[in-house]
């Protein structure tokens, strides 16, 4: 049957997921036999491409192929004959080193004009092939972005909500996954202080003048209703002792 596609970085490792134990073949291509695997045995075959570069796992049964070059992308089969006799072709896909992800830069602005403990994060990675950036909290997504036009810088701004959790910005692609955490509490992103920082300073501030305001408001209120009744009583004890 048809295995997964397998995405590998040119100098690194793959391993074939399809475990021969006693009796099968790794094969690349439609005839070139790499190893073969007899009675919990393995014997490479001289083919120079991969000479020194497959290892097999006695006690998994998987075949690895080490120090991937761009020449070995293809299809490779993996021929199981312990019993019933399965097939298993992967087509492997070789990305040069160039290719893995970069790590992405969070940029913090000042609060936002709520009465809400809130900073603006923006998030920026330079974009590549099949890259994508999300922004995460507690191992939850809570948006992400992609862009097909490679000649653009991916972007994704966020609000925070309060002051007790840490959301991190990830970059990632089939080869490789950056993150860059923003920690609120501490003002710190990917553990070094942000001096120039000052979101919840600036938010207190407001939730003090918020306060402040509210409460005079609720006294002004309390006594012009206050005022009004003394006023209105009074009237109509006047009118009572007139009559």
């Amino acid at each position: 049957h048809q295995g997964e596609t397998m995405r590998g970085v040119v100098g690194e490792s793959v391993v074939f997921k399809a475990p021969v134990l006693q009796q099968g073949f790794l094969r690349y291509g439609t005839y070139d036999d790499i190893a073969r695997v007899f009675q919990g045995s393995i014997k490479m075959y001289n083919v120079k491409t991969f000479k020194g570069r497959v290892i097999w796992d006695n006690q998994t049964g998987l075949f690895q192929l080490t120090n991937l070059t761009l020449n070995d992308q293809g299809n490779y089969t993996v021929e199981n004959i312990d019993g019933m006799k399965t097939v298993t072709v992967f087509h492997l896909i070789v990305l040069s080193s160039t290719a893995r992800v970069p790590k992405p830069e969070v940029r913090v602005s000042q609060s936002l004009p709520t009465v809400e403990i809130h900073c603006s994060l923006l998030c920026s990675v330079s974009n590549g092939r099949e890259v994508t950036l999300s922004w995460q909290r507690e191992g939850g997504t809570l948006s992400h972005t992609s862009n097909p036009d490679l000649n653009t810088t991916l972007t994704l701004p966020l609000e925070t909500e309060g002051l007790s959790h840490s959301y991190s910005c990830v970059a990632s692609n089939p080869v490789s996954t950056e993150r860059t955490t923003f920690n609120i509490p501490k003002y710190s992103i990917d553990g070094k202080e942000q001096s120039n920082v000052h979101c919840s300073q600036a938010s207190e501030e407001k939730l003090v003048r918020f306060a402040v305001f509210g409460l005079v408001t609720a006294a002004v209120f309390g006594f012009s209703v206050w005022l009004l009744r003394r006023t209105s009583y009074s009237r109509t004890v006047h009118i009572i002792f007139i009559l």
